[in-house]
C-alpha cells in the first residue's frame, strides 16, 4: 500500500513538472504548404479545400483580416 501511493505521488509530481515545462516552451510551425483555393465546391465560391495539417497551420499562421481566408 506504501509503495502505491508513492508510485503515485511521483508519477504526480512528474505530470506537475511536465506540464511546468510545456507552458514555458514557445511551439512554432512553419510550414509553406499553402493550400488551394478552389473556384467552387459544393455551391460555394472561393474555397480554400485543406488537406493536411500542414495546410491548417499555414492557415493559422497566415491569416488576417486581408489575407482572403474568410470563416463560413
Amino acid at each position: 500500500m506504501r509503495t502505491k501511493k508513492i508510485l503515485f505521488i511521483f508519477a504526480l509530481l512528474c505530470t506537475i513538472a511536465q506540464g511546468a515545462w510545456a507552458a514555458t516552451r514557445t511551439y512554432e510551425y512553419p510550414t509553406k504548404t499553402k493550400p488551394a483555393f478552389e473556384a467552387s465546391h459544393d455551391g460555394k465560391s472561393n474555397v480554400v479545400i485543406i488537406t493536411s495539417a500542414a495546410e491548417l497551420a499555414y492557415i493559422t499562421a497566415n491569416f488576417s483580416e486581408d489575407s482572403g481566408y474568410k470563416v463560413d
